[in-house]
């Protein structure tokens, strides 16, 4: 079990030089580029209006209910911030879905040296 698993951090780390290679690196790094775009913008979208959630919770309540939500809010930002990750693991999928075809082929291609037909 364990031989197995250092077969595939070997295997993988093995991989990284192939992004580089000029016919593969468009299709590794536009999709990249994308998802760090996609949660970069998100996060900082989050994070401006934070501080604007927080200050209408406490104008609007009572000093000790505000103490209680704000722990509740915590925790409900913790669960959400896991739930948006699990989400945007999906989305980054979607997005470098088109791209994940396109790379297996020029890596297939640049290692045996034979193109795959063209699909209709």
């Amino acid at each position: 079990m364990l031989n197995n698993f250092s077969k595939g951090i070997i295997y993988f780390l093995s991989g990284f030089p192939l992004i580089i290679k000029p016919g593969i690196r468009p299709f590794a790094f536009i999709p990249l580029l994308l998802n760090i775009l996609l949660l970069g913008g998100l996060v900082y979208y989050s994070w401006l209006n934070f501080d604007t959630l927080m200050t209408f919770i406490q104008s609007r309540l009572p000093t000790g209910l505000v103490l209680l939500l704000v722990s509740a809010v915590w925790l409900a930002i913790t669960i959400l911030l896991i739930t948006l990750f699990f989400i945007f693991i999906l989305v980054a999928n979607l997005i470098a879905d088109p791209f994940n075809e396109r790379l297996a082929a020029a890596v297939e291609t640049y290692l045996t040296g034979v193109a795959r037909p063209a699909t209709p």
